[in-house]
């Protein structure tokens, strides 16, 4: 079914779950990982021992929380709110919204390249391949064993791995494989691309 998403706890240090600790309420929303995530559980007595140890004050922790469950109670009923007045296809958020999806649809790479997806797992598996292939085989191997007459027979299977790779990074890596940062999908091509200037763009250049 259909998924409202209230918030996305990306720094370090947020947290979740206080108020079955302080309002003695079962949890009202469920939380997803995006990413790879250290997740700590802190249990009812072990925090209130705690607060004690460190002289702080219950009462006053308790409506420091209760402020913050009121915050994120009125935020989750604007967010539902506005939901619903996006449905009304008369309502500006409506044609706001439209305007921001086709938009979206314009700038989204491919489902084929998300991350995760087949096509990626099999076209990084042959970029290993294709490494080793060069490092091990076409380049050692070359150097120690082999004649020019074995050289000159393997000049295509040389020609299609440098295509290859010229595709791997001037087409796929630098503008359509979309990327996870922070728990954000990136789409966008410039996003893509400087994402793939800071992570391995130069190196993967000089060796193609």
């Amino acid at each position: 079914g259909h998924k409202t998403i209230y918030a996305t706890l990306s720094q370090r240090g947020s947290f979740f779950g206080e108020t079955c600790l302080f309002l003695k309420k079962p949890r009202s929303t469920s939380v997803c990982a995006q990413t790879f995530s250290d997740v700590f559980q802190l249990g009812k007595d072990d925090l209130f021992n705690e607060l004690k140890r460190r002289d702080i004050d219950l009462a006053q922790m308790r409506s420091l929380f209760f402020g913050i469950h009121k915050e994120n109670d009125r935020r989750n009923k604007a967010i539902e709110g506005n939901l619903i007045r996006c449905k009304e296809r008369q309502s500006k958020l409506s044609k706001l919204i439209d305007a921001d999806n086709q938009e979206a649809k314009e700038r989204a790479v491919p489902k084929i390249f998300l991350p995760g997806t087949r096509f990626r797992f099999i076209w990084d598996v042959f970029s290993t391949l294709g490494i080793l292939y060069y490092c091990a085989w076409n380049v050692l191997y070359q150097i120690a064993f082999r004649s020019v007459e074995e050289e000159s027979s393997n000049v295509g299977l040389g020609l299609l791995f440098e295509l290859f790779f010229i595709i791997d990074c001037y087409v796929l890596r630098s503008s359509q494989f979309a990327f996870m940062e922070n728990g954000t999908l990136h789409q966008n091509k410039a996003d893509i691309l400087n994402h793939y200037k800071k992570n391995g763009m130069i190196p993967d250049a000089i060796a193609s």
